[in-house]
C-alpha cells in the first residue's frame, strides 16, 4: 500500500512535537522518522501555537515539554484533553519523573519520558502509548509497586511536590525569567493574585524571601532541582540571582 493510501487508512499516526527548542524538536522528528507507522505532521514552540495545530492538525498524539517559553505545559495538557480527548499526549521534560508523571498523566496526558533517556526510547514509548498503555518508567513503576507495598521510598519526594497546578506553573514561569507582572499578563491574573501565590510558594518550599525564591526556581527551570545556589551558578555580576522584580509590588 502507498505511503499515502496507509495514513488515509489510519496505518500511519500522526505526531505533533510541541518544544520550545528547535533542536529538541528536530531529535524528537529524527527519532520517529526512522519507525514507517508514525509521521510528523507539525510543530509548535509555545502554547497557543500548539493548541491551533491540534486544531489545524488534528494529530493522533501531541510530544508536550512541560516548560514552554512564557507558558506551560501542564496548562496545555489540560486544555488539549478537554477540547480534543482522543489526542494522546506523550510529555518530554527535563524534569524529575518521580514528582511530574502523577501530574500530567492526572491532567489528561498518557505518558511521561524524560529527556536524559535515549532518542529512540521515544519510539517505544509512543508504541505503547498507542497500543492503549500509560506510558512511565520501570523506575517510576517500581516506586509505585513500593508505595503500594507499603514500603520506604528509596529517597524523599522533593518539597517542590507540595505546590499545586498553578503554583508550580508561576514558581516555573518565575524561573524563566519572567517578572511578576508578566505572569500575571500571561496568566490572566492580577498582579495581587501572583504575589498571593508567591507568599504561598516561599512558605511550601520554606524560603526566605523574593530572591531566594528566585534563585530556587532558575536553579529548578535549569536542572530541575531545588537547593542553595552552588558555586558559580550565576553569571558574573550577579552575586544572587538575576535582580527582576525581587520583591511583590504593593
Amino acid at each position: 500500500m502507498a505511503a499515502g493510501a496507509a495514513e488515509t487508512a489510519g496505518m500511519v499516526k500522526r505526531i505533533l512535537i510541541v518544544d520550545d527548542h528547535p533542536v529538541v524538536r528536530q531529535g524528537l522528528a529524527a527519532a520517529l522518522a526512522k519507525h514507517a507507522a508514525y509521521r510528523v505532521c507539525g510543530e509548535a514552540g509555545e502554547a497557543r501555537e500548539a493548541l491551533a495545530k491540534v486544531r489545524e492538525l488534528r494529530p493522533d498524539l501531541a510530544t508536550v515539554d512541560l516548560t514552554l517559553g512564557e507558558s506551560h505545559g501542564l496548562e496545555l495538557i489540560k486544555d488539549i484533553h478537554a477540547q480534543f480527548p482522543h489526542v494522546r499526549m506523550l510529555v518530554v521534560s527535563m524534569h524529575e519523573e518521580l514528582l511530574n508523571a502523577r501530574r500530567v498523566i492526572s491532567a489528561g496526558a498518557h505518558g511521561y519520558l524524560t529527556k536524559s533517556e535515549p532518542p529512540g526510547q521515544v519510539v517505544a514509548a509512543v508504541g505503547r502509548i498507542f497500543a492503549g498503555e500509560i506510558y512511565v518508567s520501570h523506575h517510576l513503576t517500581s516506586q509505585m509497586a513500593l508505595q503500594l507495598a507499603g514500603r520506604k521510598r528509596d529517597r524523599p519526594l522533593p518539597e517542590i511536590q507540595g505546590l499545586s497546578d498553578r503554583e508550580l506553573e508561576i514558581f516555573e514561569l518565575t524561573g524563566d525569567g519572567l517578572s511578576m507582572r508578566e505572569i500575571a499578563s500571561q496568566l490572566r491574573l492580577g498582579p495581587a493574585t501572583i504575589a498571593t501565590y508567591c507568599t504561598r510558594i516561599k512558605g511550601k518550599l520554606s524560603l526566605t524571601g523574593h530572591a531566594q525564591m528566585l534563585q530556587s526556581a532558575i536553579r529548578w527551570s535549569r536542572s530541575g532541582q531545588l537547593g542553595p545556589k552552588p558555586a558559580g551558578d550565576w553569571p558574573a555580576g550577579t552575586e544572587t540571582a538575576p535582580q527582576r522584580e525581587l520583591e511583590p509590588q504593593a
